[in-house]
């Protein structure tokens, strides 16, 4: 991730402030456009919550399964061995109808019954329209997630057509890493809807979300999961109100590696300068660069690696073992 999809949710008083991380979309106001990105308001969760209302569902799935099959075909084909041994006199033969078997169909022939083995293809847009609680939606932030695989863009363009100051966006997508967030990009031949989206669009990860929606909820009770898991996602807990501001040059975390081990990259914890100093303070101070250590367990890939290629954004990595 990169300063530049940087932004921070954040709610609370001057006394308790809460801060959480997101990635702003390709599209939208960006990080640049500060004061366009900002905005303070209410939180509230649309109807539908992933853009996609009970009787297109079904007809979204299947969609997206002919999409699947559409890719494996190709190969299928590939793999069957071509028909040569056809005789020439059992070319095209009239039926009764007076077509030929054999004979390419007319194509705008009124008969639609065909082939009952063969499927139509499904043409699937999905719907922009208001979501169904638009009213509640209008100068608010309006929450939804990936879960139904709808595009960030046609996201959008729902929470813009229901007034929505803002839109937020919860990845479910992949429940093995619950802290992954990602800048929601732009669908290939979608850019001119993607250039009238004029509202701010960010991600928030899975576990971002759950803390937002128990931030009311006091930790200390007794029975506080089990309150946290009857409200379910809901505004129950919310905060009253959230602000939403570019990262500019923050910290913010990076979800690298779920498991085996977990890992983090924390951006911008140290100003060049500070990084800057602390080498030459280790480099004077006679500390251990564990890359020239004798102990194997101390050596490491990751030791004083200079290969760009192999680590975006990264030139070098050097470990010291000491005290400054």
């Amino acid at each position: 991730r990169t300063v530049q999809e940087a932004a921070v949710l954040e709610w609370g008083s001057s006394a308790i402030i809460t801060a959480l991380d997101a990635s702003v979309a390709w599209f939208g106001p960006q990080t640049s456009d500060a004061a366009l990105l900002e905005v303070e308001t209410q939180p509230v969760i649309a109807q539908p919550l992933d853009g996609l209302r009970k009787e297109t569902k079904q007809l979204y799935q299947d969609y997206l399964k002919q999409q699947q099959k559409e890719k494996k075909e190709p190969e299928q084909e590939e793999t069957q061995p071509n028909d040569t041994d056809t005789d020439s006199d059992t070319d095209a033969r009239t039926t009764e109808d007076g077509n030929e078997e054999g004979a390419e169909q007319d194509p705008s022939s009124d008969d639609l019954g065909g082939d009952t083995n063969s499927t139509a293809p499904i043409i699937f847009e999905v719907p922009i329209q208001p979501l169904d609680n638009a009213d509640d939606i209008v100068g608010n932030l309006c929450i939804m997630t990936t879960h139904a695989g709808v595009s960030g863009v046609e996201l959008a363009l729902m929470a813009q057509a229901s007034g929505a100051a803002a839109l937020l966006v919860v990845n479910v997508a992949d429940g093995h890493r619950p802290d992954d967030i990602y800048r929601l990009p732009i669908p290939e031949n979608d850019e001119e809807r993607a250039a009238s989206i004029d509202i701010p669009v960010v991600m928030i990860s899975l576990n971002s979300a759950q803390m937002l929606a128990t931030a009311l909820l006091d930790p200390e009770l007794p029975n506080a999961r089990e309150l946290a898991r009857q409200a379910g996602f809901s505004t129950k807990y919310m905060p009253h109100r959230v602000r939403l501001y570019a990262g500019d040059d923050r910290p913010f975390f990076e979800d690298v590696q779920a498991v085996s081990p977990t890992i983090y990259l924390i951006h911008d914890l140290l100003k060049e300068a500070e990084c800057d100093r602390l080498i030459q303070q280790a480099n004077t101070a006679g500390l251990e660069r564990l890359s020239n250590s004798d102990n194997p367990r101390k050596q490491d890939i990751l030791q004083y690696t200079a290969a760009p290629d192999r680590f975006v954004n990264v030139d070098r990595v050097t470990l010291w073992q000491g005290f400054l």
